[in-house]
Parts: structure tokens; sequence; C-alpha cells
């Protein structure tokens, strides 16, 4: 009897953004919603959820994005820990999608997923400067991931 051949499997991103350092390992999973915000502590169960069910690496930055706020933890932080950053979302989406951004019944989740890609993917450059007067790109950089992906890429889940 002859062996039977599956077909490769292409493996799926598990997360809306994934990141990668400029070695190709994951160094950032995102996910992205489209709801106005959610609180520090359940966007903490949401993280937790995620690591308990095997779903997230301990080892890797969480970026957790609403349309008004973006939270972010770093590797290794605790199952029960507060997000270690915090900034508003509202300047990231509109440097994007323009006045689209302040829409309450606007824009949809691609759009989101599109516009904070847009926005992480400026810290994969070589060339990229944060911007002063920016929360949320102080974040990237302060939390060390900056670093970690400049040189790297950015990719939206397939």
């Amino acid at each position: 009897m002859a062996a039977s051949h599956q077909p490769a499997l292409t493996m799926r991103s598990q997360f809306d953004l994934e990141g990668y350092s400029p070695d190709g390992q994951l160094v950032l999973a995102g996910e992205v919603k489209r709801s106005l915000a959610a609180t520090q502590e359940s966007a903490t169960v949401f993280r937790r959820n995620l690591i308990a069910h095997g779903l997230l690496p301990r080892d890797v930055y969480f970026l957790l994005a609403f349309r008004t706020v973006v939270y972010l933890w770093k590797p290794q932080a605790g199952d029960e820990s507060l997000p270690d950053f915090k900034a508003a979302s509202k300047p990231v989406l509109k440097k994007v999608l323009g006045e689209v951004a302040e829409d309450e019944s606007a824009p949809g989740v691609e759009s989101l997923e599109f516009a904070f890609k847009h926005w992480l993917s400026g810290f994969t450059y070589d060339t990229s400067v944060p911007e002063n007067d920016s929360d949320a790109d102080r974040m990237i950089v302060d939390s060390g991931l900056h670093s970690r992906i400049q040189g790297g890429e950015i990719r939206l889940a397939a």
C-alpha cells in the first residue's frame, strides 16, 4: 500500500499583528479590537486568558489596541500584571486614517489593524525616528520594543 502524502499546511498567524526581529523571531503579539476601550483590568483578564490557554508565549511583548487606548506588556510580565504601558491611540489612528478615526461608527477592524500595522512598521526602519510628543511612540521606545523590531517586520494575520 502506497503511503499517502498530506499537503503541507500553511501556518496562519495567531494574532492580528505580529512583530518579528531582524532574525525572524516573534517578539510582538498584538490584538486589535474595534470597541472604544477596555479598562486595564479587563485587558489584563483578556491577556491572562490567552496565556492560560497556551495561546500567548510569555517571552514576547503583547499589545492590545482599541480605538481610544493601546496597552503594552513587556515580555515575562506576570499573568495578572496590569499593562506596563498605556497610551492614547487616537493620535496614531488619525495619522493614518485622518478624520475617519473620529467617527464612532467607523473605522472597521480591518482599517484599525492596517493603521496599527502602519504605525508599528515605522519602527522597523533603520531611519525611524519616534515622535517626541507622541505617548504611543514613547511607549514603544521606552519599553525596548523599538530596538527589538528595528530591521524586522510587522505582519497582519493571514
